[in-house]
């Protein structure tokens, strides 16, 4: 799903269009066409230099969003070549933009986790279901005498400490 293909001839005109490679339109519409033609001005903007470094033989990557969906894109792009001669453009785009809200929201979500652990003044270490420290707040790296790294990576301190866990929950629950 979100996963489409065009390929274009030296020209940057369609030549094929597979899936979905640019909501909104139809790719039977889109063939025979040129690519400035089947995207928004601000769109062909963005993605002429891309284009036109694939045709001088690079390989790009990136991601585009268009504005007006709004859609983020993962797009690469490569020459085609015959003969050793570039005579097009194979691009393959796959719609993120859900993977980029999810990754948002747990950047989000991680910095909330991150501001309470720390404003407790009480000494907090998070583990993992086995009981290896994962996180560790500032007072409890106090308590400890350790810089956080070093509470963290250091597990030689943790095994005395292990065996006398209390578990408050369990994340996979």
């Amino acid at each position: 799903p979100g996963l489409g293909l065009l390929v274009l001839d030296a020209g940057l005109r369609v030549i094929r269009a597979e899936g979905e490679c640019v909501r909104g339109h139809e790719h039977r519409g889109m063939v025979g066409n040129l690519l400035r033609d089947v995207i928004s001005p601000n769109g062909w903007e963005m993605l002429r230099p891309h284009y036109e470094a694939a045709l001088r033989g690079e390989l790009r990557s990136f991601e585009y969003t268009d504005k007006s969906a709004p859609t983020t894109f993962a797009v690469r792009l490569a020459p085609v070549r015959e003969d050793d001669v570039i005579v097009g453009v194979m691009a393959v785009s796959q719609d993120v933009t859900l993977e980029i809200a999810v990754r948002d929201a747990l950047h989000d979500a991680e910095g909330r986790h991150r501001a309470v652990l720390e404003a407790l003044d009480e000494g907090v270490i998070v583990t993992d279901v086995h009981g290896r420290p994962l996180d560790a707040n500032a007072a409890a790296c106090s308590i400890l005498g350790r810089a956080r790294e070093s509470a963290l990576t250091d597990r030689s301190w943790w095994a005395p400490f292990a065996a006398h866990l209390t578990i408050y929950g369990n994340a996979m629950d």
